[in-house]
């Protein structure tokens, strides 16, 4: 990791190996936390102030991958030295447009990302204890006047990068003989990006609620991004994006971490927590009581929609149906359900509007005509609107029961998701009792 960053305090340095001196039982670690999975983290960029700045590298990724000529190149024919948040922080990029230079690239995510020795020209830098995926960051840095070595022209290459990183990654777990064990996610994409990603997430927002760069926003993104074939997504539960300044904070807050959390654990195919940049200022998942009973339930509901969860990636690998859907893809007659934004079917079986306002605890919820509806959790039961038109309904939702409603009479999908559902909401009670007895 590296500090120099204007309004974080630590940042990863972009040379890929394990950093011994932050985890220098790295083994241990991972037959510690077994059999949970780990993630990790990498892009296609190469921090070129290693052997300047860095304290005990073993490899300097740039330095080998310019010697090979495997980066992108400015006019002069050097590699192109870009910056990233601060002047000072400064990297090459990896030209994908390279056979050679790909193939080198899947080595190294083998070796230092899968522990795959098999993908080490040497061991000098291989890890042992496998990891499960890795958060394929960036691709979007390309700048026009680059030189690569295809001849083609930057401006083309620009919006082809997302995809031949993402199918770098790709080919890498396939190499290493890991398909349907390693997952990735892009923040990148272009149109043939679906083709090659696992996952992708929506990118950096804000620690805010706002429908701008905020909770709302990632929500958005996760919903339009399943109209152009980004069918599994999710966000940083409890945004990331944060800054401290003499004038406005924006920090994350404990309420805004557990309401995001309600909501990414229906709208997330993956539900992953984030420090944030100022991880030391902004509300964690142990940070308190509270925070630690919304991640055990969340987590646990996350868990139990797997089943159905599963049947909708089938349909979305087989026939490109988004998991998160806008109401009007369910609806498509109604008029009204096109203009829904704020609340989100999950496949065909589950409506959920999540909190996303500062200290709100009930909000509208709207159900298309002729359609019966039963919360998840209270079991209380709701009619949608008669004839052709739909309605509103207020719904309380206090945090640690958000809004999720069963689609009933209704049967593409019914069993699958009556047995998760019935799963939920036992679960759920058992947890109000919890509280309910602690309290006492």
């Amino acid at each position: 990791m590296d500090t120099l960053f204007f309004f974080g305090k630590h940042r990863l340095w972009w040379n890929w190996e394990l950093d011994v001196d932050w985890y220098p039982q790295w083994e241990e670690m991972i037959a510690t936390i077994h059999p949970a999975r780990l993630t990790t983290y990498m892009n296609p960029y190469l921090a070129n102030t290693v052997q300047k700045n860095k304290k005990n590298y073993r490899r300097d990724l740039f330095a080998e991958a310019s010697s090979y000529n495997y980066l992108i190149q400015n006019i002069t024919g050097q590699p192109y030295i870009q910056s990233s948040a601060s002047s000072s922080f400064t990297f090459g990029t990896i030209d994908l447009t390279n056979p050679d230079a790909r193939q080198w690239t899947r080595n190294v995510i083998r070796c230092n990302m899968l522990g795959d020795q098999n993908g080490c020209p040497t061991n000098v830098t291989a890890i042992r204890g496998a990891q499960s995926g890795f958060m394929s960051d960036f691709g979007e840095y390309l700048p026009w006047d680059a030189i690569v070595a295809s001849g083609e022209p930057a401006s083309t290459v620009h919006n082809k990068f997302p995809s031949l990183w993402a199918q770098t990654c790709r080919e890498a777990i396939h190499e290493a003989e890991l398909d349907n064990e390693v997952t990735f996610f892009s923040r990148s994409a272009s149109a043939t990006s679906p083709t090659y990603s696992t996952l992708f997430w929506a990118g950096d927002q804000l620690t805010s609620w706002d429908a701008y760069d905020g909770m709302q926003s990632a929500l958005s993104a996760i919903l339009s991004g399943g109209l152009s074939g980004m069918s599994m997504s999710h966000s940083d539960t409890g945004g990331y994006t944060e800054f401290r300044a003499r004038i406005y904070n924006m920090l994350r807050t404990e309420e805004m971490l557990i309401r995001w959390m309600e909501m990414e654990t229906f709208s997330g195919v993956m539900l992953r927590t984030h420090p944030g940049l100022l991880p030391d200022l902004s509300a964690q998942v142990n940070t308190s009581l509270a925070t630690l009973n919304a991640t055990r339930l969340c987590s646990k509901l996350h868990i139990l929609l797997h089943p159905y969860r599963l049947l909708l990636m089938n349909q979305a690998t087989n026939n490109g149906y988004p998991l998160v859907r806008y109401m009007f893809l369910e609806f498509p007659k109604d008029i009204q359900s096109w203009k829904v934004v704020t609340q989100f079917m999950l496949g065909d079986m589950f409506l959920v509007a999540p909190i996303a306002k500062h200290k709100a605890h009930a909000r509208d919820v709207y159900l298309p005509p002729n359609t019966d509806w039963l919360h998840v959790f209270t079991h209380v039961a709701y009619q949608g609107g008669s004839g052709e038109v739909g309605k509103n309904v207020t719904m309380e939702s206090p945090i640690g029961t958000p809004i999720v409603l069963q689609r009933m009479n209704y049967s593409t999908t019914n069993g699958v998701a009556m047995k998760v559902a019935n799963a939920m909401h036992a679960y759920w009670k058992e947890e109000q009792l919890l509280l309910l007895s602690s309290q006492h």
